[in-house]
């Protein structure tokens, strides 16, 4: 497993890039993996750089880059600012082991949030919340 951290923005590209270079390699989202050993590794990227927001063009805040990562079992972060945790149902979609969507999801790379959901579910027996389509939508190919 994976953990996510956010840095906040004011942080100059270069200084970001200089920094955590040093810790740990670039991801292909244009963030870092910081190295984690023995603990898990932290992909670790500058909140204006966020997929979700840049897509759809959404203000950046740590509140709306959790609503862009739709599934509420990844929306918790860490506000450096006050070092409070803010969660998007994180907490209570793992304790329950269900799957469900973000309070006022900001969707976008449906595919790929289609993706981890199954995988959750083979992997880690997850159930789906209600708020997920139970139809399966197919597209012509």
């Amino acid at each position: 497993m994976r953990f996510a951290s956010f840095l906040n923005g004011h942080v100059r590209r270069a200084d970001f890039d200089r920094v955590l270079l040093a810790c740990g390699w670039r991801n292909r989202h244009g963030g870092y993996v910081l190295r984690g050993e023995p603990a898990p590794a932290w992909d670790v990227w500058r909140l204006e750089d966020t997929i979700g927001l840049r897509k759809t063009g959404t203000p950046c805040s740590i509140e709306n880059v959790l609503r862009t990562f739709n599934l509420d079992c990844n929306a918790i972060a860490l506000d450096l600012g006050t070092g409070l945790f803010l969660d998007g149902g994180a907490i209570k979609a793992i304790h329950q082991k269900r799957i469900g969507f973000v309070r006022g999801v900001i969707r976008h790379s449906e595919e790929t949030f289609a993706a981890k959901a199954l995988i959750l579910d083979l992997r880690l027996k997850y159930t789906l919340a209600a708020s997920f389509s139970t139809k399966p939508r197919c597209t012509a190919v």
